[in-house]
């Protein structure tokens, strides 16, 4: 599967969440689908989606999908609107690096699938 330039919202993600210690991949590929930023270790999946993604229903749909077989690899999914990048960009790192940082010894423990 061909790679997608990464948007510049979802790299101002990226070096965020790097500047943070956080071991993301651009562009990750998991097989099946492409999604703008993964982080394999922790199980986490980040989309940065514009507006379509919250106002086309065929995106919804197609957006569940894609979530849904996430799951079922035990990837969890989480979408930010370009905007909230936009405006909250240093709290969203954050926040997301505390989570990765969580899950990855929920891991360790065994408490989460790998």
């Amino acid at each position: 599967m061909e790679k997608l330039s990464p948007t510049s919202h979802a790299r101002a993600l990226y070096n965020a969440l790097r500047k943070r210690g956080v071991n993301a991949v651009m562009e990750y590929f998991d097989g099946h689908k492409c999604l703008d930023i993964g982080i394999p270790e922790a199980y986490v999946y980040i989309e940065v989606d514009g507006n379509h993604h919250l106002t086309d229903p065929a995106q919804i749909e197609r957006d569940f999908l894609r979530d849904h077989y996430s799951e079922i690899q035990g990837f969890a999914t989480i979408h930010i609107a370009n905007e909230a990048i936009e405006k909250h960009l240093d709290r969203i790192a954050g926040a997301l690096s505390i989570v990765v940082k969580k899950r990855k010894e929920l891991i360790k423990k065994a408490i989460l699938p790998r």
